[in-house]
């Protein structure tokens, strides 16, 4: 007889911690997505600027990233991030 050490817990703990990783990955990518793109279409970012971008919400990151062509100013772009 074969006794398994298969734990359900275990392995639920093991997904959620790489659900988390995978968000965590993915809200890298959109900081600096959004730093290229705010680069890109004003030439310069300050430091409070990229503070802001890298403290903002996922969502918030997103909404620019939607929104780019439309932004039509840095001030613009930095209200999203608060």
């Amino acid at each position: 007889m074969v006794k398994s050490f298969y734990d359900p817990k275990i392995e639920e703990k093991g997904r959620e911690e790489g659900r988390e990783e995978e968000k965590e990955k993915s809200k890298l990518k959109d900081i600096e997505r959004v730093e290229k793109l705010l680069l890109k279409k004003f030439a310069s970012l300050d430091e409070d600027t990229v503070k802001k971008i890298k403290s903002a919400k996922h969502e918030n990151l997103n909404i620019i990233i939607e929104n780019i062509l439309d932004i039509e100013s840095l001030e613009e772009a930095v209200r999203y991030l608060s």
